[in-house]
């Protein structure tokens, strides 16, 4: 995985789509987000895609599913502390 330029939200928003665009279409129906700013290009990628787009509560992190490492934004090695 590759680490992702910067955290803006267009960054970010076509990071989700590459990504998104190479699951098979079952897999392809949501994506559940925080609420940080750099998720508000939320709309473009709701249409660009298809794709449903939701938020979790706040302080519910469990509900948001796979994290931003999954996209990208650290290496493996980070993600499991080293190991």
């Amino acid at each position: 995985m590759d680490l992702l330029e910067s955290m803006d939200a267009r960054t970010l928003r076509q990071r989700v789509e590459r990504r998104f665009k190479r699951l098979e279409p079952p897999l392809r129906k949501s994506i559940t987000f925080d609420k940080g700013k750099e998720n508000s290009e939320h709309k473009q990628l709701s249409e660009n895609t298809g794709i449903a787009v939701y938020f979790s509560h706040p302080h519910s992190p469990r509900e948001g599913g796979r994290r931003l490492t999954d996209l990208g934004e650290r290496n493996p090695e980070e993600r499991s502390g080293g190991m």
